[in-house]
């Protein structure tokens, strides 16, 4: 069995991470566009200065005339953790002892664990970088003592199967039999005003449940009532806003502090309306006027670009395409290329600098967890060993105002 585990942890470390890390690294065009830094790490946090103030020691003066006093360049240093990500993998007793007979069949069904984990993962840190590092996964709606929940939004995050608490959004505190409760049903609505933003309803076996829009539904311990009070990565939904994602602000500042720290978004008080041209040349004019950035990337869901087709199609054009990477080509509008996803969160456009404003601060790169010198370890009581892989990270950005949201935007179906 000793020479079947070192089998095993020479597999995963030698044949499976690299391509684990590829997939996680570029399959999503969007996400391997941002930069990785690895060089912020101080200790376990991330430092980062941002130059937000100019020197003012300049201006014209008359023959003989006092010089300008002297001014400087004005910093400000943020400091903020990493949130720490892993995916475990199970391996039986049995399956290990396999590989002695019919290696092919071992290797097939480690495969499929291992492949399956890294699919699961990756949807998850999808999620999580549109989210507002809240660990807010769907927002409930109205439910009166039921087992089925009304999800008013994001239900498009949730899984059969999957555990989840569900919790005041203001404070964390979780309602009677809200936590670490299953999902045995998910049900999106039917109607196009539904699919735009993700609402339905879920069933859930922990017993009934009372919920308003103040409420939201976690993957199960990813937040705390008790300080550290949030554990997942911060997302575009954070970064991407003019507003505070949490009581201690984004990356350690508050707006009320700090008034240049944040992005520009145009909106319509939560009233959805349709989508045109104009809002879109409104939302680069508005960056180029107010960030000194360029907007590099659009972000959105798939009924918002069928919008932006529809309207360029009305002056009987074809969208234009823009090659991204490695040769791959996305539609884009005046150039800028239009990235798409079915977690991207509804009704909104990300306008984001991706290309110089946005980065993937990381302590560490997708490892397995063998910091005892050991890959495989032993399930207590089970005849089983399983295997960690991490992933210390979260994304940021040094310059907020380089970036911008169109919000409170209808879907092409919508009427």
């Amino acid at each position: 069995m000793a020479a079947n585990l070192t089998t095993v942890a020479d597999l995963l470390k030698l044949d499976y991470l690299p391509p684990i890390r590829e997939q996680l690294e570029n399959k999503n065009l969007l996400f391997s566009r941002w930069r990785r830094d690895n060089e912020s790490v101080v200790g376990k946090q991330i430092v980062v200065p941002l130059h937000y103030g100019r020197n003012e020691g300049i201006g014209a003066r008359p023959d003989g005339g006092t010089l300008p006093s002297a001014g400087r360049q004005t910093y400000k240093q943020m400091a903020f953790n990493v949130a720490y990500n892993y995916g475990r993998i199970k391996i039986t007793g049995p399956l290990i002892a396999s590989a002695r007979s019919n290696e092919g069949a071992f290797a097939r069904a480690l495969t499929s664990e291992v492949s399956g984990m890294v699919t699961d993962l990756e949807r998850d840190l999808e999620i999580q970088r549109f989210g507002a590092g809240t660990g807010v996964r769907a927002v409930c709606g109205t439910t009166n003592a039921s087992a089925t929940v009304v999800i008013g939004s994001g239900i498009w995050n949730l899984r059969v199967g999957m555990s989840v608490d569900i919790r005041a959004m203001a404070d964390n505190v979780a309602i009677a039999n809200g936590l670490a409760t299953g999902i045995t049903t998910v049900t999106p609505g039917t109607s196009a005003a539904d699919q735009a933003v993700g609402a339905g309803t879920i069933v859930v076996d922990g017993g009934v449940v009372t919920t308003t829009s103040s409420h939201g539904v976690y993957r199960a311990g990813s937040v705390s009532a008790t300080g550290p009070a949030y554990y997942e990565e911060m997302g575009l939904s954070g970064i991407v806003s003019a507003t505070d994602p949490t009581a201690s602000g984004l990356q350690g500042l508050a707006v009320a502090s700090y008034p240049w720290w944040k992005a520009t978004v145009l909106g319509n008080g939560g009233t959805a309306r349709h989508l045109t041209l104009t809002m879109l040349d409104q939302l680069l004019d508005k960056v180029d006027q107010t960030g000194n950035g360029k907007i590099s990337a659009f972000v959105m869901r798939h009924g918002i670009r069928r919008k932006i087709q529809a309207l360029v199609s009305v002056n009987q054009r074809y969208m234009d395409t823009v090659k991204v990477k490695a040769g791959a080509e996305v539609p884009s509008y005046n150039n800028v290329p239009i990235f798409v996803s079915n977690l991207c969160p509804g009704r909104k456009i990300f306008a984001i600098d991706d290309t110089n404003h946005l980065s993937i601060y990381r302590m560490t790169g997708f490892e397995w967890m063998d910091k005892d010198g050991e890959m495989l370890h032993r399930v207590s009581g089970e005849d089983a060993y399983e295997a960690v892989l991490t992933v210390y990270e979260t994304p940021g950005t040094d310059h907020r105002a380089a970036h911008a949201l169109l919000d409170d935007l209808k879907e092409n179906e919508e009427t």
